[in-house]
């Protein structure tokens, strides 16, 4: 299991598949997990990197530490990639 810090808040991520291949980010809608591409993910990992998250507040990614749910936020976890 994989996390990034984001404010001292934990985002959850998981890869497959060759980390030196291009790289496909799947991206979960608001309220939902990573689990929701279970079945999508493992067969694009056959060809390229496949990499799944929880939003904050997620799955298994921590709550924003103030509460809030930003797009300064999303932008910050947007150039981390």
């Amino acid at each position: 299991m994989a996390a990034a810090s984001v404010d001292g808040a934990k985002v959850h991520w998981t890869s497959a598949g060759d980390p030196h291949r291009l790289a496909v980010i799947f991206v979960p809608g608001w309220t939902c997990d990573e689990t929701v591409w279970q079945n999508q993910a493992p067969a694009i990992s056959k060809e390229y990197r496949a990499i799944t998250l929880d939003l904050p507040g997620h799955g298994k990614s921590d709550p924003p530490r103030d509460g809030r749910f930003t797009l300064d936020l999303m932008e910050f976890l947007e150039k981390q990639k």
